[in-house]
């Protein structure tokens, strides 16, 4: 039986003692087993020594002397369960002075509040959502634009290795709308992260609307 399992076993023997006696208790055998390891010995012969924890659970409540080295206790440990002479000897705080716990309901204004809330997100949603979605489709159209200006020189290449006569004119027009797919690239990605961020906070607004706050 390892350290853990003994003294689990012997704290759930204790329970009903006094939480200051049951720990002085089980730092008494955890010296016990600490003091057994310095001196080589393993946790199961340890235990195996001690004895069964349930059975030096049952002696401890009703006799001390079952403690590791014989060490006698400043006083008397209570008997299981509380019996008649511990319980009028050891006088249990009485809890009939405390007031009633009662618990916290919510105020009728601010459940109304909330409730208004999310009726008219729900309502501005209806309008808010289409334009977000159009929105998006503004972005993806950038998108193809950007990449159609940035093909068209591979385009007019693929049409020069057909036979198609070359023209310095279109070599120009090409090169032109190059440059200006890349510069509307650069200008979609920065709109699209900022419509993004834009959308974000949106849906963090709808749902945080009807979450109830606390002072």
């Amino acid at each position: 039986m390892h350290k853990e399992y003994f003294m689990l076993k012997l704290k759930l023997g204790l329970i009903s003692m006094p939480e200051k006696d049951r720990n002085e208790i089980l730092e008494e055998y955890d010296a016990h087993f600490e003091f057994g390891k310095q001196q080589g010995r393993t946790e199961e012969e340890i235990a195996k020594e001690l004895g069964d924890p349930e059975e030096l659970a049952v002696e401890l409540m009703g006799e001390p002397d079952a403690r590791p080295d014989n060490q006698q206790p400043n006083k008397q440990f209570p008997p299981f369960y509380g019996e008649s002479d511990y319980s009028q000897s050891h006088a249990v705080p009485q809890m009939h002075n405390m007031p009633p716990y009662y618990p916290e309901q919510p105020r009728s204004g601010e459940a109304s509040r909330r409730v208004f809330g999310i009726i008219g997100a729900l309502f501005v949603s209806i309008m808010v959502i289409p334009l977000l979605i159009s929105g998006w489709g503004v972005c993806i159209g950038l998108i193809g634009a950007s990449l159609g200006f940035v093909l068209v020189p591979f385009v007019y290449v693929i049409k020069l290795s057909f036979g198609a006569t070359f023209f310095g004119a279109e070599l120009s027009m090409c090169l032109v709308a190059f440059g200006v797919g890349i510069l509307l690239a650069q200008a979609t990605v920065l709109l699209c992260r900022l419509y993004a961020k834009l959308n974000l906070a949106y849906l963090h607004w709808v749902a945080n609307v009807g979450r109830e706050r606390r002072m």
